[in-house]
């Protein structure tokens, strides 16, 4: 599992996540993702378009990093998932907490005019 991060305007955190998100890629990246959600009021995006398998684990990671970002102001929301992760994040409920985007531009604009 490799993690890609990059800044966007407005201090928006993308993580970019390639690869399985099972036991050994959650042990690759938990220490990574945690870092970048650290802060208040934090805005994270993390991009699935490139993870083709997520387990119980992962969404445990995904489910605790959300709330810390909760607990401080901030803002997590996914996007581009591949059908498969797509149908598991939203069989699990996880879609229901965290929302789901098509894409970046989609993300963005919701963050612009939120609901």
């Amino acid at each position: 599992m490799d993690l890609h991060y990059k800044e966007l305007e407005g201090g928006i955190r993308l993580v970019t996540l390639r690869g399985k998100l099972d036991i050994h890629g959650v042990s690759e990246i938990e220490k990574d993702l945690t870092a970048h959600a650290a802060g208040e009021r934090v805005v994270l995006l993390v991009d699935f378009s490139q993870v083709d398998y997520i387990a119980s684990i992962g969404i445990r990671l995904l489910l605790m990093t959300a709330k810390a970002l909760k607990n401080r102001g901030g803002k997590m929301m996914f996007l581009g998932a591949v059908p498969l992760v797509e149908e598991v994040l939203v069989l699990s409920g996880i879609s229901q907490i965290i929302p789901l985007h098509a894409d970046l531009g989609s993300a963005t604009a919701s963050l612009a005019n939120p609901a």
